[in-house]
Formats: structure tokens, sequence, C-alpha cells
């Protein structure tokens, strides 16, 4: 036992010494992408040839399109599926059902994330984010439009998806209602106390999808329900704390505000420990493979750490880089939790 410890808590160690390091690095990263934006927009904006204008202009529009649904999180979620959605079927096969499965999860959280960002840019405005649509980069029109374009093909994959793996049709009906979850987030609960509700409700529902689909439940997958549970906090905290200040300003009563600044960080970085707790123990309660282990822990704690360095350089005010460092490290928890029980 004292040796399987010291495996666990040296590398942890270990790195926690190079993380100062890892919070300029990762601040550098974000500050080079923040420069290439603004070098793009001002290049589209300056170039004096029509024909040259446009193609920049179809460039920063498609760029935007992507900034619009929320990447980082969408990707995040959907390879959470992907990885679940693989060992599901024990492999890529059959691969219509796990392409219909993945393309089902990435529109889905698409349409919710450019909806977010539609029905939000009247506001986003006022808060002076760098939203899409607020720095020019697409339309309104072309914002609601992307919308339709991912709920259809959302729509048209899981339909694709239950007509060929032949479990019936009423999975169309399940997904339709998780996507309400989001719905009922972006049109109600966003901006109210309850703004946390749907991240409870609504992250076990995509792997509860994959499963009534595809198969592959094993009852180790409800170690999976409480993981889920302890990361919607900080995806959800993490994501509203950069807005809190203009957010009392506006009088909007979401989650972050309603319980202070203070108290909600505390809360998003105890899910992120919980999580790394929860792997840590079921490490010990199950034969787990040492280096799916190890891997877990250690890249997930760099994100982590190197999180709180930056929140601390910060003077512990959460941005939205350390939104997405945050996002980052509890996307390794889940598809490092899938992947230490099947390797």
């Amino acid at each position: 036992m004292k040796s399987k410890f010291l495996t666990i808590i040296l590398p942890f160690l270990i790195t926690l010494n190079k993380n100062y390091i890892l919070g300029n690095f990762l601040e550098q990263v974000f500050l080079k992408i923040t420069i290439f934006k603004s070098w793009l927009i001002k290049l589209t904006d300056a170039v004096p040839f029509p024909s040259q204008k446009q193609r920049f202009l179809f460039i920063k529009r498609i760029i935007g399109i992507f900034r619009l649904t929320h990447f980082l999180p969408v990707i995040t979620i959907t390879t959470i599926g992907a990885t679940l959605a693989y060992f599901s079927l024990g492999g890529f096969q059959p691969i219509l059902s796990y392409l219909f499965i993945v393309l089902t999860i990435f529109f889905e959280q698409s349409f919710l994330g450019i909806q977010n960002d539609y029905l939000d840019h009247k506001l986003d405005a006022v808060y002076e984010k760098r939203k899409a649509i607020v720095d020019g980069w697409v339309s309104v029109k072309t914002a609601f439009w992307s919308a339709i374009i991912c709920f259809i093909l959302f729509t048209g994959f899981s339909v694709a998806l239950a007509f060929y793996s032949k479990i019936g049709f009423w999975t169309v009906v399940y997904i339709q209602g998780a996507n309400l979850v989001g719905l009922f987030y972006n049109l109600y609960a966003k901006h109210k106390p309850i703004s946390l509700l749907p991240y409870f409700l609504g992250f076990p529902l995509v792997p509860i999808y994959i499963w009534l689909n595809l198969g592959g439940f094993e009852m180790i997958y409800l170690w999976f329900l409480p993981l889920i549970a302890f990361v919607s906090l900080p995806a959800h905290i993490a994501n509203e704390l950069p807005d809190i200040k203009k957010d009392e300003q506006n009088g909007l009563k979401n989650f972050v505000v309603t319980i202070g600044k203070t108290p909600a960080t505390i809360v998003y970085w105890l899910g992120v420990f919980l999580g790394l707790l929860e792997l840590i123990i079921l490490y010990f309660l199950y034969e787990i493979n040492i280096w799916a282990f190890l891997g877990t822990i250690i890249s997930s704690t760099i994100f982590a750490v190197g999180g709180v360095v930056l929140l601390w350089r910060n003077n512990w005010n959460t941005n939205t880089l350390i939104f997405n460092i945050v996002t980052v490290s509890i996307g390794i928890q889940i598809v490092g939790f899938l992947t230490m029980i099947h390797i």
C-alpha cells in the first residue's frame, strides 16, 4: 500500500513545482491567439481590393461560426461522447453507428452554443465581451441560420442512428428531450439562481443516450454519474464567474451572483478536486492500469494547478482563460476515467 501511495503522490508533487512555468506558458498561448484574432480583424478591414477583402471576410465568417459554437466545451463533450461510444462498441464498428452518435452530440452541443450567443448578443455588447457576433465576425442573421442548420443536422443524425441501429425512434425523442434541458438554460435559467440545475440534469443525459443506442453499460459506470456531477460545478461556475461584476450591475441573479464570488470559486475548485479524488479512490478499489491512472491524474492536475496559478496571479478572479483551462482539466478526468476502466 505504501509503495502504491508513493507511486501516486511523487509524480503529483513533482508536477506542482512546474506549474508556475505552465501558467506563464498558457498565458502566452492565450495572448498569441488574441493577437492573431486582432490581426485578422485589422487585415480584413484594411485590405483595399474588394476581392481580397471578400476572401478574408469569408475566412473570418467561418472562424466566427466556430467561435459561436463555444468550440472548446463542444469539443470536450464530443470527445467524451466519442470515447464512451468507442468503449461501448468495443471499437469503431459498426462505423456508421459510431459516426452518427458522435455527429449527433457535436451538432446538438453546437446548436446550444450558437443559440446561447444569438440570444445574448445584445447583452454581450453591453458587457463588451469578445464574442463572434459582437466582434462583427458573423452577423445576427448568420448566427440564427447556423443554429437552425445545427439543429437540423443533429436531429437528422439522431434519426439516422435510430434507423441504422434499429433501436427505435424513441431515442430521437430522448435526445430532443435532452436538448430541451439546454434550451431551458439558454431561454430561462441562465440568469436565475437555478442556472446550475440544467448542468446537473443535462450532463448525465449524454452518456445515457450513448448506452441506450449502443449498449455497453457496466456497473462500474455508476461511478461515472458522481464524476459528472462533480465536473458540472466547474463547467458552469467557472463560465459564469468572469461576468460576475457586470451581472451584478445589470441585476442578473444567476447562481454565482446568488452565492457570491468567493464561495463560487471555492465550490468549483472543490468540484475539480473531488473529481480527482474519485479517480484515486477508483484506483484503490479496482484493478486499474497504473499508466492510464497516472496519465489521467498528472495531466489533469497540470492543467488544474496551472489554472490555480493563473487564478492567483489574477487576484483570484476567474477569467475566460482560466475557464478554458479548467474545461480541459475536467475533460481529461472524464476521458481518463473511461480509459482507466477499459485498459
